[in-house]
Protein backbone atom coordinates (compact mmCIF):
# COMPACT_ATOMS: atom_id res chain seq x y z
CA UNK A 1 0.00 0.00 0.00
CA UNK A 2 2.85 2.60 0.52
CA UNK A 3 3.17 5.33 -0.21
CA UNK A 4 -0.17 5.60 -0.16
CA UNK A 5 -0.32 4.43 3.35
CA UNK A 6 2.01 5.70 5.94
CA UNK A 7 1.82 4.99 9.97
CA UNK A 8 3.35 6.91 12.21
CA UNK A 9 3.20 6.09 16.28
CA UNK A 10 4.78 8.51 19.22
CA UNK A 11 5.58 7.53 22.51
CA UNK A 12 3.35 10.12 23.40
CA UNK A 13 0.85 7.62 22.46
CA UNK A 14 -0.14 10.13 19.52
CA UNK A 15 -1.34 8.41 16.02
CA UNK A 16 -0.98 9.85 12.29
CA UNK A 17 -1.97 8.19 9.80
CA UNK A 18 -1.83 9.21 5.76
CA UNK A 19 -3.98 6.51 3.69
CA UNK A 20 -4.84 7.82 0.24
CA UNK A 21 -6.35 11.89 0.07
CA UNK A 22 -7.08 10.94 4.02
CA UNK A 23 -5.41 12.04 7.23
CA UNK A 24 -6.23 10.87 10.36
CA UNK A 25 -4.88 12.30 13.72
CA UNK A 26 -5.53 10.81 17.40
CA UNK A 27 -4.23 12.44 20.90
CA UNK A 28 -5.14 11.95 24.33
CA UNK A 29 -6.12 15.64 24.30
CA UNK A 30 -8.19 15.81 20.98
CA UNK A 31 -8.80 12.28 20.50
CA UNK A 32 -9.55 11.44 16.88
CA UNK A 33 -10.02 13.65 13.77
CA UNK A 34 -10.06 13.00 10.30
CA UNK A 35 -9.51 15.80 7.57
CA UNK A 36 -9.57 14.97 3.58
CA UNK A 37 -6.62 16.34 2.40
CA UNK A 38 -8.35 17.59 -0.77
CA UNK A 39 -9.36 20.80 1.41
CA UNK A 40 -6.40 20.93 3.08
CA UNK A 41 -3.94 21.99 0.34
CA UNK A 42 -1.35 23.80 3.12
CA UNK A 43 -0.87 20.06 3.98
CA UNK A 44 0.23 18.87 0.83
CA UNK A 45 3.70 19.55 0.54
CA UNK A 46 4.21 17.65 4.07
CA UNK A 47 2.44 14.76 2.48
CA UNK A 48 4.21 15.17 -0.58
CA UNK A 49 7.74 14.96 1.29
CA UNK A 50 6.73 12.31 3.12
CA UNK A 51 5.52 9.77 0.47
CA UNK A 52 7.98 11.21 -1.77
CA UNK A 53 11.00 10.17 0.73
CA UNK A 54 9.61 7.00 1.32
CA UNK A 55 8.79 5.29 -1.89
CA UNK A 56 12.21 7.28 -3.74
CA UNK A 57 9.74 9.86 -6.02
CA UNK A 58 11.97 12.13 -6.98
CA UNK A 59 9.61 13.84 -9.20
CA UNK A 60 7.12 14.14 -6.23
CA UNK A 61 9.89 15.83 -4.36
CA UNK A 62 10.79 18.06 -6.95
CA UNK A 63 7.56 19.42 -7.36
CA UNK A 64 7.21 21.02 -4.08
CA UNK A 65 10.64 21.29 -2.71
CA UNK A 66 14.18 22.37 -3.73
CA UNK A 67 16.90 19.81 -3.33
CA UNK A 68 20.06 19.45 -1.79
CA UNK A 69 21.84 16.35 -1.19
CA UNK A 70 25.70 16.14 0.22
CA UNK A 71 27.56 13.29 1.77
CA UNK A 72 28.16 9.75 0.56
CA UNK A 73 26.61 6.62 0.02
CA UNK A 74 27.28 5.73 3.69
CA UNK A 75 26.30 9.15 5.18
CA UNK A 76 24.17 11.51 2.90
CA UNK A 77 21.47 14.17 4.19
CA UNK A 78 18.59 15.47 1.76
CA UNK A 79 17.78 18.79 2.54
CA UNK A 80 14.13 19.70 1.52
CA UNK A 81 12.81 23.40 0.59
CA UNK A 82 9.48 24.49 0.30
CA UNK A 83 9.11 26.22 -3.56
CA UNK A 84 5.46 27.14 -2.76
CA UNK A 85 5.44 30.61 -1.04
CA UNK A 86 2.30 29.48 1.14
CA UNK A 87 4.29 26.29 2.37
CA UNK A 88 7.69 28.47 2.80
CA UNK A 89 5.68 30.72 5.27
CA UNK A 90 4.57 27.19 7.38
CA UNK A 91 7.86 25.18 6.92
CA UNK A 92 11.61 26.44 7.10
CA UNK A 93 13.09 23.11 5.41
CA UNK A 94 13.05 19.44 5.92
CA UNK A 95 15.96 17.26 6.17
CA UNK A 96 16.38 13.54 5.80
CA UNK A 97 19.19 11.69 6.77
CA UNK A 98 20.76 8.24 5.65
CA UNK A 99 23.00 5.43 5.01
CA UNK A 100 22.96 3.74 1.43
CA UNK A 101 19.13 2.88 0.79
CA UNK A 102 17.80 3.54 3.70
CA UNK A 103 16.19 7.04 5.79
CA UNK A 104 17.35 7.06 9.14
CA UNK A 105 15.80 10.27 10.18
CA UNK A 106 13.86 13.24 9.41
CA UNK A 107 13.71 16.62 10.75
CA UNK A 108 11.27 18.96 10.25
CA UNK A 109 11.29 22.87 11.03
CA UNK A 110 8.82 25.16 11.33
CA UNK A 111 8.96 28.83 10.69
CA UNK A 112 7.77 29.63 13.73
CA UNK A 113 10.70 27.58 15.70
CA UNK A 114 9.05 23.94 16.04
CA UNK A 115 10.78 20.92 15.35
CA UNK A 116 9.82 17.66 14.66
CA UNK A 117 12.07 14.93 14.62
CA UNK A 118 11.23 11.01 12.96
CA UNK A 119 13.62 8.46 13.42
CA UNK A 120 12.95 5.41 11.15
CA UNK A 121 13.88 2.25 12.13
CA UNK A 122 14.35 -0.77 9.84
CA UNK A 123 11.99 -3.12 11.87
Amino acid sequence: RAPDYIKKQTAEQELFILDGEWLTLETPQQGRQQFDLAGYRDLQPLTAALRGLLSGDLALLQRFYTLTLSGSMDAWQLQLVPRDPAAAALIEQITANGHRNRIERLLTVERNGDRSLMTISPH
